[in-house]
């Protein structure tokens, strides 16, 4: 590469710098994170969120949850966030067998600056002992994956 082409890259990535710091959003490809999911209970009676459940049955309630995504840099990516979960089923003498709890979920998002954002998901209320959700977080563009999983604290509806 010449003198003269190695200046106009050097223009050309000071230039894209410059653009980025000065608050103007520019498209590019980036770092993500996917810094904490949270669990509460909807109180779909009511149209509030609660901290506590209402029903021993799991009636009136779904689960609420939340991812909170953030990128590195201002610039404008989407991201397909997938919420998935997942509780093992079982016996139960009063009312017979209990199905193992399935649920997926997915979101399109866009992103244009380094704030981070709450990304909501309302899911149908499991009635498993153990309930476990696992969201990802892909970058449309490049397919880079981010995953966490969490253990729900709400569940088990008292079927006996």
């Amino acid at each position: 590469m010449n003198g003269f082409c190695k200046r106009i890259l050097a223009i050309v990535l000071c230039s894209a710098f410059v653009f980025s710091i000065g608050g103007i959003v520019v498209s590019g490809k980036g770092n993500f994170n996917l810094k904490e999911i949270k669990t509460r209970i909807f109180d779909n009676t009511k149209n509030i969120l609660i901290d506590k459940e209402i029903d021993d049955y799991g009636s009136g309630m779904d689960i609420f949850l939340s991812a909170l995504i953030s990128q590195d840099a201002d610039s404008e990516n989407t991201y397909t966030v997938t919420v998935e979960g997942f509780g093992k089923g079982r016996d139960n003498e009063a009312e017979g067998s209990v199905e193992d709890y399935k649920v997926k979920q997915s979101r399109e998002v866009t992103l244009y600056t380094r704030a981070p954002i709450y990304i909501p998901f309302v899911l149908k209320y499991p009635c498993t002992a153990e309930t476990n959700y696992t969201v990802t977080v892909t970058q449309k563009d490049t397919g880079k994956k981010l995953t966490k999983t969490v253990k729900s604290p709400h569940g088990f509806c008292n079927l006996n």
